[in-house]
């Protein structure tokens, strides 16, 4: 018999139908109300489970006096045969209220994909009882499909938890709540599946350890290993899912450090949590990391640095058996930097201090990300003690007459030699670092002015710098004479081309200049950096500010420039020829 109100939808609660079918009716009434109620999308907008993929899937629904208003009067034989069959499911008490009122709804389906119970958990203040399902027979699993599907197996021992997991990706999960133990149904459900593991993700209270000290009572005996994940005390899956995010990774971490409740040493396991080869989690968090280096707005040649950096220490840590960022402790970080300062390059070199440190200080910066996402309880690697920066001058320097020889070697009367020379003029001019002359492009240069606008330095930061009269000329020669024989269709205004009308590639630039400056025979002096250094030395040495130098360099740190002060030795050692007495004796002395 159809009992409807105007705006309900036609769903019939037929009293000869199956245990099965009422409830399943039931379960779509309760769907169409939680729609409807404000207070029930607001409980999961709150939980982050306001997916409507997910409402739909699981048929999630609201139970609160909902029924009344589609069964027929309570003194009709038609009423009195549709409340005596719901009281006998459990869904109405003797008292004819509602056994899940105040309660957010999802039916439990058998492996056939029959609604075998009601599974609810309050969302208002009604009775005690937080989560709950209905009462003996019907009472089954949530989510039973998993324990077809899966051989390890989440068990949570409420619908908000299990729903939490299944958002996060764990789509092995049921539920089993309502009681503290389980029902002859359920752990036959359990036996019958084949299920081979099971993680209890009871809340960290007495009532949860209660509760999943009587699951796994059940459990180990049928032969099913049993394990207890542990979350931070007084916290349950929900809260933990929403304090650290992504949630993903905060339920995998508390997955991953599970304790095994049997009796001996924990068996291994056969598979993974979610049914394939376990995850790695140190190698998830360290791309969780480098994907939030992006959301940061790191360049792109940064997120690339640490990618391999932390690639190189995943793999290291796999083979002594550390696969969790947990595990990590200080003592095995200061293994890892005795290993990188004692390994080779592929070059056959050991590391250097700027190699060495660029590993170290990413892993301190990853750790740090770890333990702000909970991760791991202490940064161990904020202890960890970078190698002493080596007092060494920059080497490769040229002097004014060894740039002009390197200048003169390109051959102007050809297209690539002119290109060359242009190039090697605007590096003598501004110091521009290789990778910020590969990616100048035509509207990045103002000859008129005499300036040159570099985008995204390094740190991504841009500034201005001036470009020699000079270095104008030859560059205003290249862009008329050499550059549009290089240009390939379409034109993407790249300053500098190859002869196929593509940007230099960074080795190839590096091979570039150290020809020139091989053929200049000035021996293996260096390339672009060569020239960088000789800019900054030879403007110390005829007496520009150290700070005018530093802005024009892009330097972060003055410090950085201030290493050009000891190489400009020229005044330096003006004054020793003045004010030392053997010097000044030397120049008294007459000639023999």
């Amino acid at each position: 018999m159809t009992a409807v109100r105007r705006s309900a939808p036609a769903i019939q609660l037929d009293p000869a139908a199956t245990d099965s079918e009422l409830l399943g009716r039931v379960a779509a009434l309760y769907h169409c109300t939680l729609l409807e109620r404000p207070e029930a999308l607001a409980f999961l907008a709150r939980h982050g489970l306001d997916d409507p993929g997910l409402i739909r899937h699981f048929s999630l629904g609201y139970a609160n006096r909902t029924l009344g208003r589609f069964l027929p009067p309570g003194d009709h034989r038609e009423g009195l045969a549709i409340r005596g069959r719901l009281q006998s499911l459990g869904v109405l008490r003797p008292s004819g209220h509602e056994h899940l009122a105040g309660s957010l709804v999802a039916p439990g389906r058998d492996s056939a994909g029959r609604v075998s119970s009601l599974h609810g958990t309050r969302i208002v203040r009604v009775g005690t009882s937080h989560d709950l399902c209905l009462p003996d027979p019907a009472r089954g699993l949530w989510n039973e499909a998993a324990l077809v599907a899966y051989s390890e197996v989440i068990v949570c021992l409420g619908l908000v938890d299990a729903l939490t997991f299944w958002v996060a990706g764990f789509h092995n999960v049921v539920a089993v709540h309502g009681r503290q133990e389980l029902s002859g149904d359920q752990r036959e459900a359990f036996r019958r599946h084949g299920v081979e593991r099971v993680y209890l993700a009871g809340r960290r209270d007495a009532v949860g350890e209660r509760a999943v000290a009587a699951v796994a009572r059940e459990l180990l005996p049928a032969g099913i290993r049993c394990a207890r994940v542990l979350f931070p005390l007084g916290h349950d899956a929900t809260a933990v899912a929403r304090a650290r995010q992504p949630a993903a990774l905060s339920l995998r971490h508390a997955i991953d450090h599970a304790v095994w409740l049997g009796h001996g040493p924990m068996p291994a396991a056969a598979a993974g949590v979610a049914g394939h080869v376990p995850l790695n989690p140190l190698a998830e968090a360290a791309r969780e990391y480098v994907e939030h280096l992006a959301v940061r707005n790191y360049s792109p040649a940064t997120a690339k640095g640490r990618r391999s950096v932390l690639r190189r220490f995943v793999g290291w840590a796999r083979t002594r058996g550390v696969e969790t960022p947990a595990r990590v402790t200080l003592i095995l970080l200061e293994a890892y930097q005795q290993d990188i300062a004692s390994a080779r390059r592929r070059d056959g070199r050991p590391w250097s201090w700027g190699g060495q440190t660029l590993h170290l200080s990413g892993l301190r910066q990853f750790f740090a990300w770890c333990t702000r996402q909970g991760l791991v309880r202490a940064n161990s690697a904020a202890a960890l003690l970078l190698p002493r920066r080596p007092h060494r001058l920059p080497r490769d320097v040229l002097t004014e007459s060894e740039v002009e020889a390197v200048l003169a070697r390109p051959d102007v009367a050809t297209v690539l030699g002119l290109r060359d020379r242009a190039l090697l003029e605007l590096l003598y001019s501004t110091g521009l670092r290789r990778m910020e002359l590969i990616r100048l492009r035509l509207a990045d240069l103002d000859g008129d002015r005499g300036v040159c606008f570099v985008r995204e330095g390094k740190g991504g930061k841009d500034r201005v710098v001036p470009v020699g009269s000079r270095a104008v000329r030859w560059l205003e020669r290249y862009l008329a004479d050499a550059r549009p024989a290089l240009v390939a269709p379409p034109d993407e205004g790249t300053l500098f081309l190859t002869r196929r009308g593509r940007p230099l590639a960074t080795n190839r630039l590096s091979e570039l200049v150290h020809r020139y400056v091989r053929a200049a025979g000035l021996g293996p002096k260096g390339s672009c950096h060569a020239f960088r250094h000789t800019v900054a030395t030879l403007l110390l040495r005829h007496g520009a500010d150290i700070r005018h130098i530093q802005e024009l360099l892009g330097h972060a740190d003055l410090r950085t420039t201030a290493q050009y002060t000891q190489v400009a030795i020229t005044d330096l050692k003006a004054m020793h020829q003045r004010a030392h007495p053997a010097e000044r004796a030397e120049a008294q002395r007459p000639e023999s």
